[in-house]
């Protein structure tokens, strides 16, 4: 069984549930829709975190420079600026640490797109929730792919 929950929403959000309904041929339920939306919302994350992969190296300098369980929205759509932020001025600590080059990371995650960026931050927030191991297999169960160097 469903869990009911009430959000207010704008009348410009209402309208785009509404048409968005209709474009799917569903009822014209704004509720309704916003659960759909938001199932859309989770398989697009999921599909872009199997599009995406990354060396043990790489998906280890991200957790590291976010460095917490807690990851702020902006992230999501600004790793690259993270990434280059704590790499100024650090004389490639991180890239001796991680084994990994910066500058190619930086360039990695700036061509990443909004739900990629947001999907890699929601993994790395579920790795560290979860205390997984530092592994192929530790990022495999948060839905990361981890390849080989």
């Amino acid at each position: 069984m469903a869990d009911r929950h009430q959000v207010y929403m704008s009348e410009d959000t209402t309208a785009w549930l509404l048409a968005r309904a209709e474009m799917m041929m569903q009822p014209a339920s704004a509720p309704k829709q916003a659960a759909a939306e938001l199932g859309l919302w989770r398989a697009h994350l999921a599909a872009e975190l199997v599009r995406v992969t990354w060396t043990l190296g790489e998906i280890g300098c991200i957790a590291d420079v976010l460095n917490r369980p807690v990851v702020e929205a902006a992230v999501g759509s600004l790793l690259w600026a993270y990434l280059a932020d704590a790499f100024d001025g650090m004389d490639g600590a991180y890239a001796a640490k991680w084994g990994i080059d910066e500058a190619a990371l930086i360039e990695r995650a700036r061509k990443l797109g909004p739900a990629a960026c947001h999907a890699l931050t929601a993994a790395v927030w579920a790795w560290w929730t979860a205390g997984e191991d530092h592994s192929r297999d530790g990022w495999a169960r948060v839905g990361v792919r981890v390849i080989e160097p």
